[in-house]
This record gives structure tokens, C-alpha cells and sequence, in this order.
């Protein structure tokens, strides 16, 4: 079956960041955790796709952006091909990725994970 979803809404933000994870930054413990609350738009994206009785397609993309700043989103997707390999085998492929225009610490903008996952039903 062949879906489609869409969504946009309104959110409130409330993250707590640190710079435990900052390449550039030597002794994180010099930097004081910092906070960030605001409202901002989230437009939402699925589609799932059977390209076969085997095969399958998921994409899932959400877009989040500052009100008071538009142009400069996050940017984060999830796109999984899942496999049917035999009766109770499978194989699932996931990318899941995300792109902040603007980072609260100075963190890489693209970031990203690529997974292979075996399943198995008994």
C-alpha cells in the first residue's frame, strides 16, 4: 500500500545543549550549558512506497524552522528500504540524517547515520 502524509503545525522548543560534543573545544567543562526556547513551524512529510511484494520504501522528512527566521531550518530525514529476503528473513536499510543551518553550539551542520539491520521472525 502507497501513502502519503502531510503535516504542519505550530511548536514550543525547549532544548538544553552542552559542549561535550564540540570537536573544536579541548575542555568542555570551560563552557556553561546553554538554553534555547522558541516556537517553531514543523512541516512533516511521509511517504511509504511498495515497490514489490519483497521490497518497500519509507521516507519520512521533517522541516523546522525559527518563526523569526525562515530561511534557516533543520532539516531532518529518515528514508528505509526494507527487503524481504526469505519468509522469516529480512534485511532493512535506514538512513536517517539531519541538517541544522544553525547550530546552538558549534557542532557539524550535517549530520548522519547509515544502518543495516538483519530481521529475523521466529
Amino acid at each position: 500500500k502507497n501513502d502519503l502524509y502531510l503535516g504542519l503545525g505550530i511548536m514550543h522548543e525547549n532544548e538544553n545543549w552542552n559542549y561535550k560534543g564540540v570537536k573544536s573545544i579541548l575542555d568542555y567543562t570551560l563552557y556553561s550549558d546553554t538554553s534555547v526556547q522558541k516556537f517553531r513551524i514543523n512541516q512533516y512529510v511521509k511517504c511509504a512506497f511498495v515497490i514489490n511484494n519483497n521490497i518497500d520504501f519509507v521516507l519520512t522528512n521533517f522541516i523546522q524552522s525559527d518563526i523569526k527566521d525562515l530561511l534557516a531550518p533543520r532539516v531532518s530525514t529518515n528514508a528505509a528500504f526494507n527487503f524481504q529476503m526469505l519468509k522469516h528473513i529480512g534485511l532493512s536499510i535506514n538512513l536517517e540524517s539531519l541538517y541544522d543551518f544553525k547550530p546552538v553550539v558549534p557542532i557539524d551542520k550535517f549530520i548522519y547515520s547509515l544502518k543495516m539491520q538483519l530481521n529475523i521472525k521466529l
